[in-house]
């Protein structure tokens, strides 16, 4: 578990990591991961769910003829908001 936490963190040293030859991490990607490129945040569903999400919890309730289809339909299946009347809402 500290090898987790102190090597293969966020930014992971895997030059440090006593066990990289039999890392699963690096089978798939030799190269280490803090050179991967990562997928950018802006535009993505993920950002937009909570987008989403915010104006649901400070507003009270969203129609669903003003939300993104898609973060809606994620929302409603993960029970983080309640699909009622044309409305998005914040479970009770």
């Amino acid at each position: 578990m500290e090898l987790g936490q102190r090597v293969c963190a966020v930014r992971p040293r895997c030059g440090e990591c006593p066990v990289r030859e039999g890392c699963a991490g690096t089978a798939a990607d030799p190269e280490p991961a803090a050179r991967r490129r990562r997928r950018p945040f802006a535009g993505s569903l993920r950002q937009r769910r909570g987008q989403l999400l915010r104006r649901v919890l400070a507003d009270g309730e969203v129609a669903t003829a003003d939300a993104d289809a898609e973060a809606a339909a994620g929302l409603v299946e993960d029970g983080l908001v309640v699909l009622a009347d044309g409305r998005l809402l914040a479970p009770r």
